[in-house]
């Protein structure tokens, strides 16, 4: 298991050699130690049977029966244009 500290610098490194600005960053996590990671990311998304803590802070939750990861790439365009729009769609 990665400390929580270590995901953050992880994800801020990952987004820099991509040329991704970490406001345009996508996080997925489900445990304590993902909670510095999803701070960090502009698009954090909490596993749905995770950590309660995460699931109260977080609030774009992704079914883990679908798959964390498929379910947060289905999702983003919504919450994209959630924060274009200004409306909850």
């Amino acid at each position: 298991v990665v400390d929580r500290d270590q995901k953050a610098r992880d994800l801020t490194r990952f987004a820099a050699a991509a040329g991704v600005p970490l406001e345009h960053a996508v996080a997925v996590g489900d445990g304590a130690n993902d909670a510095s990671m999803l701070a960090a990311a502009d698009f954090p998304f909490a596993a749905a049977d995770g950590d309660p803590i995460l699931t109260a802070r977080y609030p774009h939750y992704v079914s883990c029966a679908q798959g964390v990861v498929a379910d947060a790439i289905r999702r983003l365009p919504e919450l994209l244009e959630q924060r274009a729009t200004g409306k909850k769609l």
